[in-house]
């Protein structure tokens, strides 16, 4: 994984999640409420054929409350880069969202930033990800790593 072990990146996940702003944290709690009131994640939008003869692929979009807590997730800088296709664990995790609970924080956060790579290589991923709970799931246990409010 990267040169480094499964210990010492979520050793770094972990010390990034304790590093995190206030706003970081309020942000992805926001961002989480909203998706968690959707009634929708995305669609795939269709294959267009153009007057011109060219045509456009089917291609998945996501909801404006998904496109928000990734865009969350993203600005926390929670992300060391690590082969987590390769990681037995975090594939164990994504295959089962209710497994998560059981996950540390840091390793919720590096199901996330595992299935956000992949969603590079396989279209649709992301809202496979978010029909299934995965992501509000991860999202929810990497929350437990917040500090309590004064």
């Amino acid at each position: 994984m990267s040169g480094a072990s499964v210990s010492e990146i979520k050793a770094a996940y972990a010390a990034q999640l304790s590093g995190l702003a206030v706003e970081n944290w309020d942000e992805l709690r926001a961002a989480l409420a909203e998706v968690e009131v959707s009634d929708s994640f995305g669609q795939w939008r269709p294959a267009v054929k153009r007057a011109d003869g060219t045509s456009r692929m089917a291609f998945p979009a996501l909801s404006a409350p998904a496109e928000a807590l990734i865009r969350a997730f993203t600005r926390c800088g929670v992300q060391t880069l690590f082969e987590g296709t390769s990681w037995p664990r975090g594939k164990a995790l994504a295959a089962d969202p209710g497994s998560l609970a059981k996950a540390t924080p840091a390793e919720a956060a590096m199901v996330i930033a595992a299935q956000l790579r992949l969603d590079r290589f396989v279209d649709g991923h992301l809202l496979t990800c978010f029909d299934s709970g995965l992501m509000q799931k991860a999202v929810r246990r990497m929350l437990d790593a917040a500090p309590l409010a004064a």
